[in-house]
């Protein structure tokens, strides 16, 4: 490239002076590495064949965190919110894991929207739990259409603002696991 951002002794050169280390050692460690930075960013280039499994491994992450998030709710009796970091974060990897290591704007819309999935399951379950325990007739189940109505009909009051801040912690955590590197990297290089 012309700016030198693929020379590997331009590479070397600037590490070189970066780190105060002889030029030849810097290119014995570029000749090393580059290799491997070149096959990782190949490796994250989206394709569609990616788009399936990436659903799948972030609908896994979903409903997993989901269901840890209400149980942990249900169990402690509090809503740890900053979970969301980590509902966004396992659901992006599981998608991107899933994808084998394929990342990108599709795959980051996947993660985020199954987020937002997991986070509403989680409060589903947990308004749910509370139903069940002190409102429904003797032996109602949690996915009961009568449970299920009272939650779609409620939904707006179940809202808090904190949520918005939990559904948004959630989407920055779920695009940066999925976020590609940066760099693009030319069709020619080895």
């Amino acid at each position: 490239m012309e700016d030198g951002v693929f020379d590997k002794d331009k590479i070397a050169e600037s590490l070189s002076a970066a780190i105060s280390i002889d030029k030849s050692e810097a290119l014995r460690f570029v000749e090393e590495e580059y290799p491997k930075v070149v096959k990782s960013i190949k490796k994250e280039k989206y394709t569609q064949k990616a788009l399936v499994p990436a659903l799948v491994g972030a609908s896994v992450g979903a409903l997993l965190t989901g269901g840890l998030w209400a149980a942990i709710a249900i169990i402690t009796n509090y809503q740890i919110g900053y979970a969301a970091i980590g509902i966004g974060w396992l659901t992006g990897f599981l998608a991107v894991f899933a994808a084998k290591g394929a990342k990108g704007l599709p795959i980051q819309i996947i993660a985020i929207v199954m987020s937002v999935f997991a986070i509403l399951v989680g409060k589903y379950f947990i308004v749910a739990d509370y139903v069940v325990e002190n409102l429904a007739p003797e032996g109602t189940s949690m996915l009961s259409g009568y449970i299920m109505n009272i939650f779609i009909e409620n939904i707006s009051d179940l809202v808090e603002m904190y949520d918005i801040l939990w559904v948004a912690l959630a989407v920055y955590a779920a695009w940066m696991a999925t976020q590609p590197t940066s760099v693009e990297l030319p069709e020619n290089i080895e």
